[in-house]
């Protein structure tokens, strides 16, 4: 029996759970879910910053998001949406979804919800090729920092990567009189009531922000250096290039305008995060790539391996 540790009971950790224990034989999966439910980035919270116990907020979730790929791609190949709900679903939705995958194969008996893995540490033993893993956790409710030190066979590392913002370096930022905000704390367009906005980022989330706040916004710019958005964009909403620098109430784009701005929301995206992972682990974050990643090439590898979820790769064995 081959204890498996999986650090995280959003979409990954669930979907990692669901097929350890498929083999019961084989596998012995503990999930570790530092909150108090399953869902990951899906669970909706008013909470920004800090929870009462003084944890981060890992969700980024805003309240009028919905998915911007269909159902029909997003669910489980065995596990499909409720046919009724339209192709781009709430978030609530996809919650609901992952919740009704839980309870479908009994998930939650392998979950430590409320608690956090704070180091993973690969253990060479003597005389022998197999590498075990100290994992330390500990109950987030309590005071005492102080870790329970568990060894696993294995341990999946499934904890997103939505969750710690990626702020940058912009010239003039600590000048800047005022607000500046990530996408990451955004909840309501209606805090943006008669404000002006200038958001720097057009990916995914850039846009649909935009468009969300230019209800309640006197004015909204979009600041980035890609290709111009084809569609019609609403009158109080316009394009303008990368941000050059700010001044104390101004944004000044590398085109050489500039606008008054009330809010700067940065739109710019996360920075993986492993802080649990010791040294030993060898891994490294390389220009927002995970090195060293390889794809097992037969499941069973998993009883040597430390992997990490996202996208479903992992990361090898450390070398000695």
């Amino acid at each position: 029996m081959l204890r498996v540790a999986v650090i995280g009971a959003g979409v990954a950790g669930l979907c990692a759970a669901r097929h350890l224990a498929s083999d019961p034989c084989t596998f012995e999966p503990h999930v570790f879910e530092k909150t108090q439910e399953i869902g990951g980035t899906w669970v909706y919270t008013e909470e920004t910053g800090t929870d009462k116990y003084g944890e981060s907020i890992h969700s980024s979730m805003y309240w009028d998001l919905k998915t911007n790929l269909p159902k029909e791609v997003m669910a489980f190949p065995d596990f499909p949406f409720d046919k009724s709900l339209p192709s781009f679903v709430e978030h609530q939705d996809v919650l609901k979804y992952l919740n009704d995958y839980c309870e479908k194969y009994d998930l939650k008996k392998f979950i430590r919800f409320n608690t956090s893995v704070d180091y993973v540490k690969p253990v060479h033993q003597d005389g022998q090729e197999k590498v075990l893993w100290d994992v330390g956790f500990r109950d987030v409710r309590k005071q005492s920092k102080e870790l329970t030190i568990e060894r696993y066979d294995a341990v999946l590392v499934c904890n997103g990567h939505f969750a710690i913002p990626k702020i940058p370096d912009l010239l003039g930022i600590d000048v800047f009189k005022g607000q500046i905000m990530h996408s990451h704390n955004y909840r309501h367009p209606q805090v943006f009531k008669d404000k002006s906005v200038v958001l720097l980022g057009a990916g995914q989330s850039g846009k649909d922000i935009a468009l969300d706040i230019c209800e309640h916004a006197k004015k909204v710019v979009l600041s980035h250096n890609k290709a111009q958005i084809i569609c019609q964009l609403p009158s109080n909403m316009t394009e303008k290039s990368g941000i050059e620098r700010l001044t104390e109430k101004e944004v000044v784009f590398t085109d050489g305008t500039s606008e008054p701005t009330d809010v700067l929301l940065l739109c710019t995206g996360y920075n993986y995060d492993f802080p649990f992972l010791t040294p030993e682990c060898n891994v490294k974050v390389v220009d927002q790539h995970i090195t060293p990643l390889y794809k097992p090439s037969d499941s069973h590898t998993v009883s040597n391996t430390c992997f990490h979820w996202n996208y479903f790769h992992c990361l090898p064995i450390p070398s000695v």
